[in-house]
């Protein structure tokens, strides 16, 4: 019996493993596809300020 418990929590330890290993994945990809969207908002952000600039130095 002890010799069964031994063998299924070596299978329960390394599942528990992937299971975590899988989450970390998961919120790795959610965090670099949130890095992305804020970038690209950064730079949509950068480029209007630019514009706005040039358009106020322009002579009317």
């Amino acid at each position: 019996m002890a010799s069964r418990l031994a063998v299924a929590g070596e299978n329960v330890v390394p599942a528990a493993i992937r299971e975590k290993k899988l989450e970390l994945h998961q919120v790795t990809q959610k965090l670099e596809r949130l890095s992305f969207e804020q970038g690209d908002a950064l730079e949509d952000r950068q480029r209007e300020i630019a514009e706005r600039m040039y358009d106020d130095e322009e002579p009317e």
